[in-house]
């Protein structure tokens, strides 16, 4: 069966994206091909300028769990030197040869292969045409890109990233134990462990925030990321930690995979001259955390 595919990056998955695998999918069905998107599990800037390479927005196994819930199926590469060698002609006779892909469905702001940044959508047509390809442009949604979403969340407009990715920033991990020291001043938290070292992470501090717990349900929270500078240095870790205090919530979920949507950032991180004056801190945390309202559309 011929394929319809699109390629890209594709980190974070977000209503661009989506609107580019929507193109995929409907041209997909009106020709009775497969739709396929072909994606990469390593940011390409982590081969051609390693420097440069972004925090990512999502693991490689969310993003292929993202692709294939829109019903497309999902090819997920290593982005190689060898890769970075291809022209974008190569690349489409790569997709027509290895994946009988017979259209092409591309961004209105994508580029792919070495040759991309000096070609023009007329010029990805001609190419297109000469490897025996359709090209296909899915509908432009002005000023949403990944690399926009990532500006948001280092500025931590946790609000305005959610409206460009069509849903609240998701760090998903393991919770661990850690040293305790939240239950001696009365605010327990779940500390978690990332399942990828690679993403994104706001800045230092305090976040109205909810988690998904297999089996319990979902619950507000609120989750401070960063050094910890108000505990005995002796406590803390040489790397930010990201825990959270479940409101309403204390059962014993050490080990468990969950998901924590950050929805609001509510204060920087900073050091507070007593335990007893964090503890207060934390209990306006809480109260702000109980009287937010989330977003109910993110358009």
């Amino acid at each position: 069966m011929k394929r319809v595919a699109t390629i890209g990056t594709f980190d974070g998955v977000h209503r661009g994206h989506r609107e580019v695998i929507r193109t995929l999918l409907s041209e997909a069905e009106a020709v009775g091909a497969e739709p396929l998107v072909v994606t990469f599990r390593n940011h390409p800037l982590s081969v051609i300028a390693p420097e440069r390479t972004p925090g990512m927005l999502c693991s490689p196994e969310e993003k292929y769990a993202a692709i294939t819930a829109t019903g497309a199926s999902c090819v997920m590469l290593d982005f190689t030197p060898q890769m970075c060698a291809l022209s974008s002609g190569e690349w489409l006779c790569y997709l027509r040869d290895n994946y009988e892909v017979g259209s092409i469905v591309i961004g209105y702001d994508n580029t792919f292969g070495c040759d991309g940044r000096y070609l023009s959508r007329q010029d990805y047509l001609r190419i297109a045409e000469a490897a025996g390809l359709n090209m296909i442009t899915a509908p432009e949604i002005e000023g949403l890109s990944s690399s926009a979403i990532r500006r948001l969340i280092r500025n931590g407009a946790m609000e305005q990233a959610a409206r460009m990715l069509g849903r609240y920033y998701t760090l998903h991990g393991t919770i661990v134990q850690g040293n305790q020291l939240g239950r001696t001043i009365g605010v327990p938290t779940a500390n978690l462990q990332l399942n990828h070292s690679g993403l994104l992470l706001p800045p230092y501090g305090a976040y109205v925030s909810e988690i998904l717990i297999p089996g319990k349900g979902r619950f507000r929270g609120v989750t401070n990321i960063g050094m910890r500078p108000s505990i005995d240095p002796a406590l803390r870790s040489p790397l930010p930690t990201v825990e959270t205090h479940i409101l309403d919530f204390d059962d014993d979920i050490y080990g468990a995979e969950v998901a924590l949507s950050l929805l609001t950032h509510i204060r920087d991180e900073k050091k507070f001259p007593s335990l007893e004056a964090l503890k207060n801190q934390i209990a306006e945390d809480i109260e702000v955390a109980r009287g937010y309202t989330p977003l109910t559309q993110f358009r």
